[in-house]
């Protein structure tokens, strides 16, 4: 029963590792972390977060240098 449950969740499980969205977000998860994870896929996960981190800081300093220039021209 144990090997066929193990079995069963090995099968559905097995592709999250290669899709990086579902690996990242196993890594951010406090029940999992890491745990699951060879040192290659745990820094490719880690690289999957801090790629994204740095997308929405950069989006969000984008947004905020648009505001700064709003806020000139309207007090012109």
């Amino acid at each position: 029963m144990k090997a066929a449950l193990r079995d069963a969740i090995n099968r559905r499980f097995a592709d999250i590792k290669t899709q990086p969205n579902l690996a990242a977000a196993t890594l951010l998860d406090p029940c999992f972390k890491d745990m699951y994870f060879s040192a290659v896929e745990k820094d490719d996960a880690k690289a999957v977060v801090l790629t994204f981190l740095r997308q929405r800081a950069q989006a969000a300093a984008d947004w905020i240098r648009t505001l700064g220039r709003l806020r000139q021209l309207h007090t012109l």
